[in-house]
C-alpha cells in the first residue's frame, strides 16, 4: 500500500469514525431527552395517582355517608309508619264503637218512634167521640 492509499484509508477510518462519534453524541442527547420525559411521566403519573386515589377515597367517603343517612332514614320511616299504623288501628276502633253507638241510637230512635205512634193512636181513640 502507498503513503497515499494509507493516507486516504486513515482519512476514511477517521472521517467514519468522526461520523460514529457524532451519532453517538446525538444518541447520548436523545437518551438523556427521553430520561428527563420518562421522569416528568412519572412525576405526572405519581400526582395522577394520588389524585385518583383522593378521589376515590372521598367517594367511598360520600357513599358511605350516604348509607348512614339512607339507614337512619329507614328507621325514621319504619317507625313513622308503625306510628301511622297504631293511630289506624285505634281509629278503627273509635269508628267501631260510634257505628255501635250509631246503632244504639238508631234502635232507640226506633223504639221512640213507636211509641210515639201509639201515643198517637191512643190520642185519636180518646178524642173520637163516644157512642
Amino acid at each position: 500500500m502507498t503513503s497515499d492509499e494509507m493516507r486516504q484509508t486513515i482519512q476514511f477510518i477517521l472521517s467514519e469514525q468522526a461520523k460514529v462519534t457524532t451519532g453517538l453524541e446525538s444518541l447520548t442527547g436523545n437518551v438523556s431527552q427521553m430520561q428527563r420525559m420518562m421522569t416528568t411521566m412519572a412525576t405526572l403519573y405519581d400526582r395522577e395517582r394520588k389524585d385518583l386515589r383522593e378521589k376515590v377515597t372521598a367517594l367511598v367517603d360520600a357513599q358511605s355517608r350516604s348509607e348512614d343517612r339512607l339507614d337512619e332514614f329507614i328507621g325514621s320511616s319504619e317507625e313513622k309508619f308503625n306510628a301511622l299504623i297504631a293511630s289506624q288501628l285505634r281509629t278503627d276502633e273509635v269508628l267501631a264503637k260510634m257505628a255501635a253507638g250509631n246503632e244504639a241510637r238508631d234502635q232507640a230512635l226506633a223504639e221512640m218512634m213507636r211509641a210515639i205512634t201509639h201515643t198517637s193512636q191512643r190520642v185519636d181513640e180518646l178524642e173520637r167521640p163516644r157512642q
